[in-house]
Order: structure tokens, then C-alpha cells, then sequence
């Protein structure tokens, strides 16, 4: 049960970087861009399972 509750999270926590990453790329802020592809690096770098 707590093992799925943590997939939900992760699953979340993706979706709301992705929509970030989204708005970034339409807004054309290449600074932000950098800070959100580096906070994915390092989530892919914790979570290599993903």
C-alpha cells in the first residue's frame, strides 16, 4: 500500500515538472529551461527506475 501511495507521488511530482517544463518551453525562458532540465538530471539520477 505505501509502495503505490509513493508511485502516486512520483507520478505527481513528474507530471507537475513536465507541465513546468512545458510552460518554460512556451515561454521561451531558456534560464528556467536549464534549472528544470537540471532538477530532472538529478531526479533521474536518484530515481534510475523511472
Amino acid at each position: 500500500m505505501h509502495k503505490w501511495r509513493l508511485v502516486d507521488g512520483l507520478a505527481v511530482l513528474l507530471y507537475q515538472v513536465y507541465t513546468l517544463l512545458y510552460i518554460g518551453m512556451f515561454l521561451n525562458n531558456s534560464a528556467l529551461l536549464d534549472k528544470i532540465l537540471f532538477v530532472g538530471n538529478i531526479l533521474r539520477w536518484l530515481f534510475p527506475f523511472i
